[in-house]
């Protein structure tokens, strides 16, 4: 085990030594290293290096190491890591889905009532996290862009919590498909 260590330790000072002088050999270093990392199950070390390889690659276009080991190596473990990470989230958002089945059910029933009754089921049960009040326009339109406040890529999950992602997941959902209707 300590020969791993010490070939972590090489490509340490491999990556130090070429930094700012060869980014080819810099990509080669964090490639290999993150290559060790996901043999010791050390999976954020070994995102952050495969990421490193594919951000210097890049950044040395238009020349191509698309048939490269090491390149290959990196873009197959980035996206292993990805899925993993994505397959980890969908679960843990399914098994939120299951524990707030009964606000989601009332969603959609006042989904599939009309837009405005949605509108006003998601203002007084479920309203934005970030303070804003309703619409005083009495226009559905306006109101339904108003209500994508509640747009995850607009919630902090540090601050709401995934069970609130996963409720404007669904408030989103739903808000969309009567935006888009009124849209035609």
């Amino acid at each position: 085990m300590d020969l791993v260590w010490d070939a972590i330790d090489f490509y340490d000072q491999s990556i130090v030594l070429s930094k700012n002088k060869s980014l080819e050999s810099e990509a080669i270093a964090h490639s290999h290293l993150g290559r060790v990392f996901e043999f010791l199950k050390f999976y954020e070390k070994c995102h952050v290096h495969y990421k490193f390889t594919v951000d210097l690659v890049v950044a040395m276009q238009p020349k191509n190491f698309n048939n490269h080991s090491w390149y290959k190596q990196a873009l197959v473990g980035l996206h292993k890591l990805q899925q993993q990470r994505q397959y980890r989230e969908r679960e843990e958002k399914e098994r939120i889905r299951v524990e707030m089945k009964g606000v989601l059910v009332e969603l959609k029933k006042a989904s599939e009532r009309s837009a405005q009754t949605l509108i006003d089921f998601i203002y007084s049960n479920l309203p934005p996290q970030n303070g804003q009040q309703k619409s005083t326009d009495h226009q559905v339109k306006s109101q339904l862009k108003m209500a994508l406040l509640h747009h995850p890529d607009k919630q902090d999950m540090k601050v709401h919590g995934l069970k609130w992602i996963v409720i404007a997941e669904e408030i989103t959902l739903l808000l969309t498909y009567h935006y888009s209707v009124l849209k035609i």
